[in-house]
C-alpha cells in the first residue's frame, strides 16, 4: 500500500485538502440560529464575560476528584449553603445537597430515593401533573416505576389525586415552573391535601419539587409564595444552575430536606482515588467549571443582585406582554396575575396562525416555539422565555418585530 495513500471521506485529513478547521466550525455554526435569539430554550445563553474566561482555566478539573481538588469541594459546599438557605431547610434536621448534571441527573437520584425507602412488592408510582417535565418520564421509565398524571390546575384536583394514590403511591412530583407556560403549581394545596389524607390513611406520602426553571425565581420574586421545605411533605427538591441560576448548561442541584430520606444504598464508597471517600450520584467524571461558575454568581451577586436581576426579567416580560396585547390576533395567557416564570405566553382562534406565525420568527432569525399546554393534547401556545441576557438593543428588535409578523 502507497505511503500516500488517502482515505476519501469528509473528514479527510490529506494535507492536499487541508482546511482551517477553526474557520470550518464557525462557519457551520454561524449557519443556524443564534442562542441568544433562541427565545424558546430557559438555559442560559450568555454568562459574565469574567466567568466565561474561567472556563479555559478549570476545564481540566474532574470533580469526582474532590480530595485531590478540596478547594473545588468547598465551593460546590457553599453553592448548596446558599441555595439550602434559600430553599429554607430546617435547622433542626441534617439537609444534604449535591451538584448534578442537569436536572435531569438530579429529578433521577429524587425518584430513586422514593422508590429505595419503599420497599413494595408491587410495581411503584408516581403522580405528577400533565404539565410536568419529560424528566420525569425518563427516569420513571428506567427505575420501572409507573407514573400516574393528573390535573393540578383542575378546580376537582383533590378528587384526582384521590384515585390516583393507592398503596404503591411512593411520591407526588410538583413542578415550579413547568415548560410550556412557566405557571408554578401549587404546592402549598397539593401538600395540605396529603395532611388530610395522611390524617385517615396514615400513610405519609412525601412531595418532591422540580423547581429546575423556578428555584432561581422564586425566592426572590414571590417570597410570599410557599413550595419549599417549609411545608411538611416537601421532601426533597431539584434546581437548574443553568437556567435562571445564570450559569451555561449543565449544572443542576438536587436537596432532600433530611440526610435520613436518602438510603445508603444510593451511595457508593470510591477507594482507588486519592483517600477513600463517598460518592453519590449516576455520573462520576464531571467538569468542575460549570460548579465554578455557580459559585461566581453566588459570591457576586448574593441574594440581593438576584433579586435585582429577576425584577429586571419580569420589567421586560411585562413590556413584552403589552406590545402583545395591541395585536388583535393575540391572547396572551400570562398576565393574568399568577405565580410564574418571566415568560411571556399567547395563543390564536384560528390554528393555522401556529405555523404561519412560527416561520415568520424564524424568517426573522428568531426561535419562538409553540407546544401543547398539557401533554396529550389539547391548547397549544407560543412562548418567549425572557433570560438574563435579554438587552434592550433585543428588546426594541423583538417590538419591531412583532409588529411585521403579525401583518395578516
Amino acid at each position: 500500500m502507497s505511503s500516500n495513500y488517502c482515505y476519501k471521506s469528509s473528514f479527510n485529513p490529506c494535507k492536499e485538502n487541508e482546511i482551517d478547521v477553526i474557520s470550518h466550525i464557525k462557519n457551520l455554526l454561524g449557519e443556524q440560529t443564534k442562542p441568544r435569539n433562541n427565545l424558546g430554550t430557559y438555559t442560559t445563553t450568555l454568562m459574565d464575560r469574567d466567568a466565561s474566561q474561567l472556563f479555559e482555566l478549570l476545564l481540566p478539573y474532574n470533580k469526582v476528584n474532590q480530595n485531590e481538588y478540596p478547594k473545588i469541594k468547598q465551593m460546590e459546599g457553599e453553592c448548596i449553603s446558599f441555595m439550602l438557605e434559600m430553599l429554607h431547610a430546617p435547622a433542626s434536621l441534617t439537609p444534604l445537597g449535591l451538584s448534578a448534571n442537569g436536572s435531569s441527573e438530579a429529578i433521577f437520584l429524587a425518584c430513586l430515593a422514593l422508590k429505595n425507602n419503599n420497599k413494595l412488592i408491587g410495581k411503584p408510582n408516581l403522580i405528577i401533573s400533565k404539565s410536568a417535565h419529560s424528566s420525569w418520564l425518563n427516569a420513571a421509565r428506567i427505575l420501572e416505576i409507573n407514573i400516574k398524571e393528573v390535573s393540578y390546575e383542575s378546580p376537582s384536583f383533590e378528587e384526582e389525586l384521590l384515585t390516583a394514590i393507592d398503596e404503591y403511591t411512593i411520591g407526588v412530583g410538583v413542578t415550579i415552573g413547568t415548560t410550556s407556560t412557566g405557571l408554578f403549581e401549587s404546592v402549598e394545596s397539593i401538600n395540605n391535601f396529603l395532611k388530610k389524607y395522611k390524617e385517615t390513611s396514615k400513610k405519609h406520602i412525601p412531595i418532591h419539587v422540580d423547581a429546575a426553571s423556578g428555584g432561581f425565581i422564586a425566592p426572590f420574586k414571590y417570597p410570599d409564595f410557599t413550595w419549599d421545605f417549609r411545608l411538611e411533605h416537601v421532601a426533597s427538591i431539584n434546581i437548574s444552575g443553568h437556567k435562571y441560576g445564570m450559569v451555561y448548561p449543565s449544572v443542576g442541584w438536587a436537596f432532600w430536606k433530611d440526610t435520613s430520606l436518602v438510603p445508603k444504598d444510593m451511595r457508593m464508597p470510591i477507594d482507588y482515588l486519592k483517600n477513600n471517600f463517598t460518592h453519590f450520584g449516576v455520573n462520576f467524571s464531571t467538569p468542575a467549571s460549570y460548579i465554578i461558575a455557580q459559585y461566581y454568581n453566588i459570591k457576586k451577586y448574593g441574594f440581593l443582585g438576584y433579586k435585582e436581576k429577576v425584577d429586571d426579567l419580569f420589567t421586560i416580560k411585562e413590556v413584552i406582554e403589552s406590545e402583545l396585547r395591541k395585536i388583535p390576533s393575540v391572547n396572551v395567557i400570562s398576565d393574568n396575575g399568577e405565580y410564574r416564570l418571566p415568560v411571556v405566553c399567547w395563543t390564536y382562534d384560528e390554528e393555522y396562525l401556529y405555523e404561519i406565525i412560527s416561520q415568520r420568527f424564524e424568517d426573522l432569525g428568531w426561535v419562538v416555539p409553540y407546544c401543547q399546554i398539557l401533554r396529550g393534547g389539547g391548547t397549544k401556545c407560543f412562548r418567549i422565555v425572557v433570560r438574563h441576557n435579554f438587552v434592550m438593543s433585543d428588546l426594541f428588535k423583538l417590538k419591531e418585530d412583532l409588529k411585521l409578523i403579525h401583518c395578516l
